[in-house]
């Protein structure tokens, strides 16, 4: 693989529902944050496991982030394919 095909950092998106974190530490390893990690995983409330989810990221193409607040869910996508409900939990 050439290094275009690989991201160059190991990515977390997603959203907190706390405004004070620890800022040495990724949000979603707290249990108020919740993120898709690039390497095709989930995390929220543990900075070292998380369930498969969607698929590994690469550094290309565009990734959607769907926060329904009414819901309470959120869901990841990419390049126009939804991978499902992340996560659905009052705090959101």
């Amino acid at each position: 693989m050439s290094p275009l095909e690989l991201t160059q950092n190991e990515m977390k998106i997603g959203v907190i529902t706390r405004r004070d974190f620890d800022f040495n530490t990724a949000f979603c390893d707290s249990n108020s944050g919740f993120a898709f990690y690039g390497i095709g995983q989930l995390r929220s409330g543990n900075n070292a496991n998380g369930p498969a989810y969607g698929l590994k990221i690469k550094n290309r193409g565009v990734l959607g982030v769907l926060l329904d607040m009414n819901e309470g869910s959120i869901t990841f996508g990419s390049n126009g394919r939804s991978f499902g409900v992340a996560f659905k939990d009052s705090k959101l």
